[in-house]
């Protein structure tokens, strides 16, 4: 039984997530604040294998845009769609079709 004066010794350090994550995995402020972003704007039943998290990344950071344009909802379901056949864009034609859809838009 402890007594009331005795006491109780914890240690552990708070840090800072993003500081630790540059620090010990060497990644950007920029990479970071995708990767919440990502955890934010997707579902873990989202999440699929055959879907790179590179083509993940680029609907991510297009977020806002589309959103102005009411197309991110719809994008991302499109890009779930497109994994039920397997058949995912590369990363460049994928980050293309994007802006271009934005620009196309914007006019």
């Amino acid at each position: 039984m402890r007594l009331f004066n005795e006491q109780i010794k914890n240690e552990f350090v708070i840090t800072n997530y993003r500081q630790a994550l540059q620090r010990d995995f060497g990644l950007t402020n920029g990479y970071i604040r995708v990767i919440f972003d990502f955890s934010r704007f997707f579902d873990r039943h989202e999440v699929l294998p055959n879907i790179p998290m590179s083509i993940y990344f680029e609907l991510t950071i297009k977020k806002k845009k589309l959103d102005r344009i009411a197309r991110f909802e719809d994008e991302k379901n499109k890009l779930l769609e497109l994994a039920k056949t397997d058949v995912i864009p590369k990363r460049e034609y994928y980050r293309q079709k994007l802006a271009d859809m934005v620009e196309r838009v914007k006019r």
